[in-house]
């Protein structure tokens, strides 16, 4: 399934109420997730667990918890691939598809390139993502 398919599909926002069994690391306000249809391979998403659109809604505890996380996301990519881009988007026309903040943490990308050249994007099926997120759990920071 392409991407664009798979957000015409969903009647709910997929960054709320994530199952357990799909958060690679998590704190009291946010969690660490490999993204379902990555920019490339290994492509990690951090999440606030509240919904909210801007990070401006955060209070500072959650702020702090959610960079907490992304640092913790950069370190993982950082120890595969040894370079990485942390994207975050607010607002209308910047090309976000999920209206939940959210940092992407996306190896070896030059940024340039997102909008361009990915926007059919593959969808893992249910055991290629179970698979990938048990791998990111087991590399040790």
């Amino acid at each position: 399934m392409n991407y664009k398919e798979f957000n015409k599909a969903l009647d709910h926002c997929p960054f709320c109420d994530l199952p357990k069994k799909e958060i690679i690391e998590e704190n009291d306000s946010a969690a660490v997730l490999l993204s379902r249809s990555p920019y490339v391979k290994d492509h990690l998403l951090v999440v606030p667990k509240k919904h909210v659109v801007n990070l401006s809604e955060l209070d500072s505890g959650e702020r702090d918890d959610l960079f907490r996380l992304v640092f913790f996301a950069q370190d993982k990519i950082e120890k595969i691939y040894g370079n990485f881009s942390t994207l975050y988007r607010e607002g209308k026309k910047v090309g976000k598809s999920i209206a939940h903040a959210h940092f992407n943490i996306v190896p070896k990308l030059v940024l340039g390139v997102i909008d361009e050249d990915l926007r059919d994007r593959y969808v893992y099926t249910d055991e290629e993502y179970a698979g990938k997120i048990d791998e990111f759990r087991k590399i040790d920071c």
